[in-house]
Parts: structure tokens; C-alpha cells; sequence
């Protein structure tokens, strides 16, 4: 495919998965044996007609040969809006044969675009899994990380909220997105070069997208629903390719390259601000890319993305992060995962905070309070990392031995009951273990819910202790202090030198040493069990010396 070529969607659709598949080391690294239980038959008919089989006949196989199919990731859109399904009553009707003309439009795009790109098979979540039936639901909502994974490439209906929107395909979408010439030349060296005009500046890929990439607002945009929900996270992070269909514009996603049909081998990126610097928990750990610190801050950085998107269901969200926790089990081999919570991250883990002053805690039981997936509304892990002036990893802050200062602290047992039979899905409860911990009793200021006082990200509460300002919280959800109990303020870590969030001055009148100042959570003690707690709050430059009177035990949380 060349520069100057007038092509199609299908042209550069199979060119970027033809480049991926011959080209791509990386792309091609942990391949499987696997086919979803039940894949949609495109070719089971001479008419367009399709037909939901099982993947275990031998009829959909050529000899050993394992056929390749393509899964959709699409937003199901409100109750009413919902798509076909398949149920316990028309399965049989569903593998005997399905109408092409009962498919909303984003299914039947998804049929066409995978018979251009010549396979046979398709996976679409609503029609792959029994849907009342719980559990297959259960069964194969565990299996999300082969499914996505293994799939020959992922169709992503980016800018479509319900199925009857379709894929939004645009015919010759180079030339519909802007006109664009090219002029061949030489340099004093004559070698050739080929120029490329455009009569407007070509998008940003991650503005297109609606990402994020340094976090200082909010993710997507009203163009981009799909990026707002939450079960389409972890399809776009467990596929190995990805062709998202954005309004106007066709995206493609590997794990080598990122492109649109405006610039067909390369992104235009974001010129923005520096990426901070993940703190590390120990001096020893190895902070280069890929490595221990950085793989732990992208998983701060997933659950931060995933709580700012949205679920019909409540209850699907640890169900929706299965796939991803089983992926990353194999980067954090000594890990133990519970509830979006990873124990070898423990403690600096539990150091999230909510964004939002209207969080609110889940409706029904999904995580236990020390756990982000508790809280309903946008979290941060920004306490866990240092702030970048402009610098090159190179140039990162020096870290202190203090950064890394948690006391005596030790994370014991971390044990929850799964709901179903998978362990990284929904759970009945959880609780964790905190050995040699240090409390001390504080009060919340009334009043002190000043969003702008200290110029700082999110609604916050003095803290005191015998009417002396001793430090700050930032609340799990919007009326945690609306009842009368004891509180108490455990210390996690020592205060981080150079934090993103750098102490507010007006907390104390001054500035104070952070060696001085620790960080942790605040507690409220469950009524009638000595020792077991509930999490209320992040708190943050928390005065050290509160806590050197304090004699150590063991704690609960639930």
C-alpha cells in the first residue's frame, strides 16, 4: 500500500494486520490453543445468514488446524436498547440458523468486516454466552483473557452507544477525512523522499481515542462511549490487535504500533505534560521500563481508568477486571490478587484516595473498604508517585531511605471468599491482616470540607487531635464523617519527598520536613469487634510523632 494510493477500509485493514502478523515479535508472543465455547458461523449458509456453534465439533476445524476468529467489543447501551441475546430458550433456535436481518447494525457490521477480512468465525459477548444462565455467565466471564487475547484481531465499535449504531464505516476514509497531496523529492544526497501534505493538522491518536495519557482530566469524550464503559477495558488491554471505528476515523492497536488511516504508520502524540515518577517501596527495587515499579504503577494507572467507567451492573466489577488480573498474574508472579488488589503491592496499595466529592460506597457488597472497587467514582493512586519537573527517567528525583519508611508495619493474611469459581472475580468477602500496626485516635474539623482552601484534587477534612491541626483526609466517600464514631488514623509510610501532591502550606503555616510526616488510612472501628476496622479515608502529612506513644498490634480490615 503506498502513500499516494486511494484505498478502502478493507485495504488497510488487512494491510495493518498483514504487517502485524508477519512483522510483529512482540505481537506474537503468547499464542494458545484456544477457541471460545461457542463462536457465530459467517459461512454456514450460501445467504448471509450466520449460526451460533459449539467450538468443540469437529466440523469448524480443517485437520489440527485451529480456525481464527474476530470478537467485537461494542456498549450494549441502556435496557431498552439492549441487543439480541442468547438465552436458555432460543439456544437451539440460535445454533440452528439467525436471521442476518434480526442483527442490529453493529453485529451486521461486524459480520461484513469480518468476511473481508476472510475468516469464518466471530465472537460477540451476547450472543456467545448464555445470558440467563448464570453459570455459564460465570464460566465464561472468567475466560475474557483468552477469548480477547487469542482472538485474530479485535473490532472495537468505538463511537457507537448501543448496537443499532453500527461500526460507522466510512467509504474511502483517507479522502473523507481530510484531502491530503504528496510531492516526491531529493535530498543534496539524492535520496528520495516522499512528502505528505494535509490541508488540516491530522488528529492525535489518544485525543481521537479519548485517553488519557498523563491523567490531569478526565478520561474519553461524548465521541467515544465505548471508552466509558467498563467491561471494554480489559478487551482493549487483553487483545493483541485492535481496529477501533472512532467517528470519522479508523484506529489501529498492537502492541508495536498505534495508527489511523489519516497516518497509516505512525501516531502523532500528545504534547503535554511530563508523566510522573512511580515512587518505589523499597531503594532496592529496579526502577527501569518494564520493571517491578513501572509494571505496578500501570496497574495503578488500569484501576485509576477503570473507575471512571460505568456498569449496568454493579455487580460485574470485579467480574469485568478478571481477564486483566489474570494477565498480570504472570507479571506479578508472587502476587496474590483480591478485589483489584495485588498482596506484593501491600501496603503502599491501600494509600488510594476518591476524587470525586459525591463518591458513594457500592449498593451491594463488592470489595471490603480497603479496597478502590468499594467506592463508586473516580480514585487516585497519585499519593505513590513523585512529581516530575521536566526531567528524563534519567533525571528522576533522588529517593530517600524515608520514602520507603512503612515502620514495622507487616501485611499478614490477605484471604476472600469468591463468589463463584473464579478467584479473580466477584467475591462474598475479603479481610486483611495488618500485623504490628500503629493507631492513633483523631477527630475530623466540622466543617472542613474545603475543596479550594489548599488547592489540592478532591474534597478534604482537617484532621485534629485535642483541637491541634494534625493533618489532612481525603474522605472514601462523600458522607464518611455523617456519623458519630471513633476514629483512628493508621500509619502506612512516611511522607514522600517530591510527591505529586505536594504539601499544602496552609495546613501548618509553614512547610514541614516529610521525614516528619507519614501517610495512611483512616479507620473506623467495627462495632462490636475489638480490633476490626473499616476504612474511611486516605490521610496524608499526618504528624509522625502522634503515633510514638502508640503500642503496636494486630488489626483486621474488612
Amino acid at each position: 500500500m503506498k502513500i499516494h494510493m486511494e484505498v478502502d477500509n478493507c485495504q488497510i485493514m488487512n494491510t495493518w494486520l498483514d504487517v502485524c502478523r508477519r512483522h510483529h515479535k512482540k505481537c506474537s508472543v503468547n499464542l494458545e490453543s484456544f477457541l471460545p465455547t461457542r463462536l457465530l458461523d459467517l459461512c454456514a449458509f450460501e445467504t448471509e445468514d450466520i449460526r451460533l456453534v459449539a467450538s468443540d465439533v469437529k466440523d469448524i476445524k480443517h485437520g489440527d488446524l485451529q480456525p481464527e476468529y474476530t470478537a467485537l467489543s461494542h456498549c450494549w447501551g441502556p435496557p431498552e436498547r439492549h441487543p439480541i441475546k442468547t438465552t436458555t430458550k432460543n439456544l437451539d433456535e440460535m445454533m440452528t440458523r439467525i436471521l442476518i436481518n434480526k442483527l442490529p447494525n453493529t453485529f451486521r457490521d461486524a459480520v461484513y468486516i469480518t468476511r473481508e477480512l476472510g475468516k469464518q468465525f466471530l465472537w460477540i459477548d451476547s450472543l456467545c454466552i448464555i445470558q440467563d444462565d448464570e453459570d455459564d455467565w460465570a464460566k465464561e466471564s472468567a475466560l475474557m483473557a483468552s477469548v480477547y487475547g487469542q482472538s485474530y484481531c479485535t473490532l472495537a465499535a468505538h463511537s457507537s452507544q448501543n448496537a443499532t449504531e453500527g461500526c460507522r464505516l466510512v467509504p474511502h476514509i483517507q479522502t473523507a477525512i481530510c484531502r491530503s497531496t504528496e510531492i516526491d523529492t531529493q535530498d543534496e544526497y539524492h535520496n528520495s523522499y516522499r512528502i505528505r501534505f494535509f490541508e488540516r493538522e491530522p488528529r492525535d491518536w489518544h485525543k481521537e481515542y479519548g485517553d488519557n495519557p498523563y491523567t490531569h482530566s478526565e478520561f474519553g469524550t461524548p465521541d467515544t462511549p465505548l471508552r466509558s464503559r467498563a467491561w471494554t477495558l480489559q478487551e482493549r488491554e487483553l487483545s493483541v490487535r485492535k481496529i477501533h471505528f472512532s467517528k470519522d476515523q479508523l484506529l489501529w492497536e498492537c502492541c508495536e504500533l498505534k495508527a489511523s488511516a489519516q497516518l497509516p504508520w505512525h501516531h502523532k502524540t500528545t504534547e503535554d505534560d511530563f508523566e510522573m515518577f512511580p515512587v518505589r517501596n523499597a531503594l532496592a527495587e529496579n526502577i527501569v521500563p518494564g520493571g517491578p515499579v513501572a509494571m505496578r504503577d500501570r496497574w495503578y494507572q488500569l484501576m485509576e481508568d477503570y473507575s471512571t467507567r460505568s456498569l449496568t451492573n454493579e455487580l460485574d466489577t470485579l467480574p469485568a477486571l478478571s481477564g486483566l488480573a489474570q494477565q498480570y498474574q504472570d507479571i506479578f508472579p508472587a502476587g496474590q490478587y483480591l478485589a483489584g488488589m495485588w498482596s506484593n503491592h501491600m501496603p503502599a496499595a491501600l494509600l488510594w484516595r476518591s476524587k470525586h466529592s459525591d463518591a458513594s460506597q457500592t449498593l451491594s457488597y463488592i470489595a471490603p473498604t480497603w479496597s478502590w472497587a468499594s467506592v463508586r467514582g473516580p480514585i487516585s493512586f497519585d499519593s505513590q508517585r513523585l512529581c516530575n519537573f521536566g526531567g528524563t527517567p534519567e533525571q528522576r528525583p533522588q529517593e530517600s531511605s524515608s520514602n520507603c519508611d512503612f515502620g514495622d508495619l507487616q501485611v499478614g493474611m490477605m484471604q476472600g471468599i469468591p463468589r463463584y469459581s473464579d478467584k479473580y472475580g466477584a467475591i462474598k468477602n475479603a479481610t486483611l491482616v495488618l500485623h504490628d500496626a500503629v493507631l492513633t485516635t483523631v477527630d475530623p474539623c466540622p466543617h472542613s470540607m474545603a475543596f479550594d482552601s489548599f488547592r489540592l484534587d478532591g474534597p478534604m477534612v482537617v484532621l485534629t487531635k485535642d483541637g491541634v491541626t494534625v493533618g489532612l483526609c481525603y474522605p472514601d466517600t462523600a458522607n464518611e464523617f455523617a456519623r458519630t464514631e471513633k476514629l483512628y488514623c493508621l500509619r502506612v509510610r512516611v511522607e514522600i519527598q517530591e510527591s505529586q501532591i505536594s504539601q499544602p502550606s496552609k495546613l501548618y503555616g509553614q512547610e514541614l520536613d516529610t521525614s516528619q510526616l507519614v501517610m495512611g488510612l483512616i479507620l473506623g472501628e467495627d462495632p462490636g469487634v475489638k480490633n476490626r476496622y473499616k476504612r474511611k479515608g486516605l490521610a496524608r502529612w499526618i504528624q509522625k510523632s502522634l503515633f510514638d506513644s502508640q503500642k503496636p498490634t494486630t488489626c483486621r480490615l474488612i
